[in-house]
């Protein structure tokens, strides 16, 4: 059946996000170094994804829903090239950024 006209206008104001609890779940877990910890931590925080110890030291997971699997990933890639490139480069290129300037707006305006 298709949707009334305001559902469908109010769902595309808003982003799609996928369901709090998957119809079908499936957890899986994802391994990776405890290294990539400082660069991905911002976005395991924001997810509310749980970070777990690994049985050896140097390695940790998370586990998410398959459904989400692959957008998970890309967050995750994302998130650490984001974090290594700000970690490696920031300094270096700080000089040669437009240096940001907050004006407060009047209630007029």
């Amino acid at each position: 059946a298709a949707k009334p006209f305001s559902e469908k206008a109010a769902h595309e104001a808003k982003p799609c996000e996928p369901p709090e609890v998957p119809e079908d779940p499936h957890p899986v877990r994802v391994s990776f170094p405890r290294s990539r910890v400082p660069l991905v931590r911002g976005l395991l925080a924001a997810r509310g994804i749980e970070l777990e110890e690994g049985p050896e030291t140097h390695m940790c997971s998370i586990v998410v829903d398959v459904s989400l699997l692959q957008r998970r990933l890309r967050e995750l890639a994302f998130a650490e090239a984001s974090g290594y490139n700000l970690e490696r480069w920031y300094e270096s290129l700080q000089e040669h950024t437009a240096r940001t300037v907050v004006v407060p707006l009047e209630e007029a305006e």
